[in-house]
């Protein structure tokens, strides 16, 4: 090494004090000696500070580390929210410096539906606390706009959309969280300030609430679901089990929904005009999905649905569009006496009942109609058709393809 400097230092020498005029550049390997003395300094320099390095720490590897490999070697039948956490205690407590801290979040961010922690606010929480403190917050306005630290303010972005798709709310807790790891003004920060902005207001601006949690057995969804459903709310939500109408049939759970106003309706149904068992129809509870089915009659033609005019003579004028005393065919005379339709009576049909089974088959159906038999007399006497699709379950989740309403059944 000394060697080679002390014959860089003479070659240097020789040149300087030779005249620029009688230089040849016929010693070209000379700039090649001179680049390789000092780039095999350098080397044996860094070198010899990487073995210091390997010497000082211990845990130093230069074996690639598999961020998955700490949520693979959980069994499947212990993943749940507790190893989760344990998970990511494991990675703080073996890497103290934090190194690929970015990587594993993005690895625990794509488990979180395997473990069943996607809705899980603690854990986000948890898991926006692997960034450090600090160290990446931005010290003038060109960072702020540069993006500091953009692959960690990106991952961060990415966590937070993952709690919006899920319909997780953030609080002030995680806002703290964010703001101690990235500063004030940068744009995970924006993103965490228009989530905390927008999503409440939507959270509460639905006028039929979903319950929160969502109720884990089918059978309390299925309740939640027929309260949602049926809009009067003199309306009686009824639970019984297929066994206490018929032996023969499978076993199974059906809930029924049917007001006061609807029993009248049936009452006072004509007996030759049959009734329909229509369905199945879908409801979508967040992100899983019952089929109900529903007890209809033909449209009631003495009360009045014609509000609005048919589309297919609509104009592009819409102050034509409303029915009012000089464009209508009714007079006033007449819309005074013309009776008003209830909420159940429909422009196509007046639904008498509501009810959402445990298997959705025409057994199950036939027992609903023998427990409605019970409470409306008429109902024995007027012939019930029934017109079904088929459903292959009454729960599914939104990322299965729809398959159920594929094939119809012909009655």
């Amino acid at each position: 090494m000394s060697f080679r400097i002390i014959q860089c230092f003479h070659q240097v020498r020789k040149l300087l004090t030779k005249p620029i005029h009688l230089c040849e550049p016929k010693n070209v390997g000379f700039y090649r000696l001179l680049d390789a003395g000092f780039s095999s300094g350098r080397q044996g320099q860094s070198d010899s500070q990487s073995s210091a390095g390997k010497r000082r720490d211990p845990s130093f590897s230069t074996a690639l580390t598999v961020k998955d490999q700490i949520f693979d070697d959980i069994p499947l039948e212990n993943r749940n929210k507790e190893t989760f956490t344990k998970a990511i205690g494991l990675f703080l407590k073996m890497n103290p410096r934090l190194q690929g801290h970015t990587e594993f979040i993005y690895a625990a961010l794509k488990r979180m539906r395997e473990f069943g922690v996607h809705k899980d606010l603690e854990v986000y929480k948890r898991l926006l606390e692997v960034f450090p403190k600090g160290k990446m917050i931005p010290k003038n306005f060109i960072q702020v706009e540069g993006m500091h630290y953009p692959k960690q303010q990106q991952c961060c972005i990415d966590v937070l959309d993952e709690i919006e798709w899920n319909r997780v709310y953030p609080d002030k807790e995680l806002y703290m969280i964010v703001k101690n790891a990235f500063g004030e003004w940068t744009h995970a920060m924006r993103k965490m300030k228009r989530m905390l902005y927008w999503m409440p207001k939507l959270k509460n601006a639905d006028p039929y609430p979903m319950p929160r949690p969502l109720p884990l057995s089918a059978l309390e969804l299925a309740k939640a679901a027929m309260k949602r459903i049926c809009r009067d709310p003199s309306n009686n939500v009824s639970l019984f089990y297929t066994e206490a109408i018929s032996e023969e049939v499978e076993k199974t759970w059906i809930v029924s929904g049917q007001s006061p106003i609807q029993q009248e309706l049936l009452e006072k149904h004509p007996l030759e005009n049959a009734l329909f068992v229509d369905g199945p129809y879908r409801v979508w509870m967040m992100d899983r999905a019952l089929f109900y089915f529903t007890l209809v009659s033909d449209r009631n033609e003495s009360k009045r649905f014609n509000d609005f005019q048919p589309e297919v003579v609509l104009t592009g004028q819409e102050w034509a569009n409303w029915k009012t005393k000089y464009n209508s065919e009714t007079s006033d005379y007449q819309q005074a006496l013309s009776l008003i339709p209830t909420i159940h009576e429909q422009s196509d049909g007046t639904v008498m009942a509501i009810a959402i089974t445990g298997n959705s088959s025409k057994d199950s159906l036939v027992c609903w109609i023998k427990f409605l038999e019970k409470c409306n007399r008429t109902l024995a006497l007027v012939p019930v058709v029934f017109r079904l699709r088929h459903a292959t379950s009454e729960v599914t989740l939104q990322r299965e393809p729809p398959t159920a309403l594929n094939s119809q059944v012909k009655e």
